[in-house]
């Protein structure tokens, strides 16, 4: 029943993965009988649905206490479109910024994804092979690949990527996170000393295209409203907009400051 609630939400592939069982995770309600609002997570991501104002209070408490048990010291809290976040109670100790997000979409199989490396880089997928290669920023990339998946073996198998590598670095990555059905969503950085080459959308490109060949079609992409590259990039890989949604990122105070 709770699945009812996140009907407005199913653009974030997490929400959809943690209903299908892809993704462990819990799913907590405000009134087990007739639920009203539900909130579930997926690492340092909050997803709330439903009448999100009832559950404010009780959220920010839920949100302290697992910060502390967890040591996290940021958390992003996700809302559907039309979302009212102004009532939104800040967890003790933490800081909320309100922002939007965008998010674009994509039928890949509508479009050649032909990725050519840009000269003095060359492409790799991401496996353990280039895991073990001593490449800078090797650990960024695990991080992204974890971000979603709790171990790099589980991203291997239910996952994959590819990045631009030269002179012994690893200068962007992307990967596909949430894979479900025929849907992934795209995690994507660029180092910042190769930004502006062209990089993410070869790298993108790979990604995507290898997709295809493993069976997904639907494509998804989240990104802050104010990300002007970000929003680009999607536009030029033939993203369509879809929605702009309410996020509200959540940092220690000590951080903040």
């Amino acid at each position: 029943m709770a699945g009812v609630l996140f009907k407005d939400m199913l653009h974030n592939l997490a929400v959809v993965s943690i209903l299908s069982e892809g993704t462990a995770s819990s799913v907590m309600v405000d009134d087990a009988d007739r639920p009203r609002a539900a909130v579930t997570w997926s690492g340092s991501r909050i997803y709330i649905a439903g009448d999100v104002s009832d559950v404010f209070s009780g959220l920010a408490e839920t949100i302290a206490w697992r910060a502390d048990a967890e040591g996290s010291d940021a958390y992003v809290v996700y809302m559907a479109p039309e979302a009212d976040d102004d009532g939104f109670m800040e967890p003790q100790g933490f800081q909320a910024i309100h922002r939007t997000r965008n998010y674009y979409e994509v039928d890949a199989t509508k479009r050649v994804w032909a990725a050519k490396p840009l000269q003095g880089y060359t492409l790799h997928m991401i496996d353990r092979s280039m895991l073990s290669m001593g490449l800078m920023n090797t650990n960024r990339v695990i991080d992204e690949m974890r971000s979603e998946r709790p171990t790099v073996e589980e991203f291997m198998e239910k996952s994959f990527g590819f990045c631009a590598v030269t002179d012994g670095e690893i200068a962007c990555w992307c990967t596909s996170e949430y894979n479900t059905g025929d849907r992934f969503e795209i995690g994507i950085e660029t180092a910042v000393e190769h930004r502006r080459r062209g990089l993410a959308l070869q790298t993108a490109k790979a990604t995507i295209g290898h997709g295809v060949t493993r069976g997904y079609s639907v494509i998804g992409w989240h990104c802050w409203t104010d990300n002007a590259g970000s929003n680009e990039l999607a536009r030029a890989l033939g993203f369509s907009h879809v929605c702009e949604y309410p996020a509200i990122v959540l940092r220690r105070d000590s951080l903040a400051s």
